[in-house]
């Protein structure tokens, strides 16, 4: 048989005392009251749970994010049928206590975002099934994964510094309850262990297609892997669909000496100079990208291909 419980609630919407506790002590009467069943059971109250915030709050529609959720009565006396909700997919909690609980997100066929809420009874939940205010509402976002499809350049000194552009889609979600963030980092593409710290890319770089950041610096020429997230826990590659690599750093070039140093500043048009130092190379087969950077700035700056005699040595003609 079933019966709805009574609210402890009057009409004001205070609690009434239970006796000595949130708690009454359940008999069955088959004639409408007049007789008792000798033998009883127990049925108690609990606190209604609160959701705070949720950490991530999004994740891939692959599943498995791992969502920390904070609040308060998560983990009360003789509550059964634990449960957090997205939408209407019920997921038994990892570990819980009584202001944070995990849990791994399943899979999702689709990408949205879906409500979340709480049960301690596995029938009240804290939040309705369906989002109506996103902004007021506790949510969590799955998302497509972000995939590129082009970026530039591929390779670069070890001491970083260089600008790379990458285009393709889903770097942003563009969702208005949602503050869209991004980080990338550099990976050792063997040994899965990272290269440089965790970088976010600033607001004013990151679009819906495209994002652009300048090279990190690493401790030295080697193949790496670049890594991008959404919400720093679930990373994705990001590789040259040519090659199957990401981004090669080589040893950084030093400049030690330019012969001749100074000219007239109507100098004729075939003055070389040559450029001394060390860790000079050409990584392409017709070496199209040496080149000698004359200026103090990014507004006078002037390129001018370069000839490779050795690695130690190059030259060029002044502009």
């Amino acid at each position: 048989m079933y019966c709805d419980t009574p609210s402890l609630l009057n009409k004001q919407g205070y609690v009434v005392d239970g006796g000595e506790g949130a708690w009454f002590d359940v008999y069955i009467s088959l004639d409408g009251g007049s007789e008792i069943s000798d033998s009883n059971g127990r049925f108690e109250y609990y606190q209604d749970p609160v959701i705070y915030e949720l950490n991530p709050a999004l994740g891939p529609q692959t599943g498995n994010t791992i969502v920390t959720v904070n609040g308060t009565g998560f983990d009360q006396n003789t509550t059964c049928g634990t449960y957090i909700r997205l939408g209407l997919i019920e997921i038994t909690p990892m570990n819980i206590t009584n202001e944070t609980l995990t849990f791994k997100t399943p899979h999702s066929a689709f990408p949205g975002t879906a409500a979340v809420s709480f049960t301690l009874n596995g029938q009240q939940y804290s939040k309705q099934p369906a989002v109506s205010d996103l902004p007021k509402e506790l949510t969590f976002d799955y998302y497509e994964a972000p995939y590129t499809t082009f970026y530039y350049p591929t390779k670069g000194p070890s001491n970083g510094a260089n600008f790379q552009r990458h285009q393709g889609f889903g770097f942003m979600l563009g969702r208005p309850h949602l503050n869209d963030r991004m980080w990338a980092r550099m990976v050792n593409p063997e040994k899965g262990t990272n290269l440089t710290e965790d970088i976010e890319i600033s607001s004013d770089n990151l679009h819906i297609d495209e994002w652009t950041w300048y090279m990190p610096s690493v401790s030295g020429a080697s193949e790496s892997l670049i890594q991008i997230t959404l919400n720093q826990q679930q990373w994705h590659d990001v590789t040259n669909v040519d090659t199957g690599k990401s981004y090669t750093y080589y040893a950084a070039p030093h400049v030690t000496s330019i012969t001749p140093a100074f000219g007239h500043v109507k100098t004729s048009k075939d003055q070389v100079i040559e450029v001394g130092g060390t860790g000079f190379a050409c990584y392409d087969e017709d070496c199209a990208d040496l080149m000698c950077r004359f200026g103090n700035d990014e507004d006078s700056y002037i390129y001018v291909r370069a000839t490779l005699s050795n690695a130690q040595l190059i030259r060029c003609k002044v502009p």
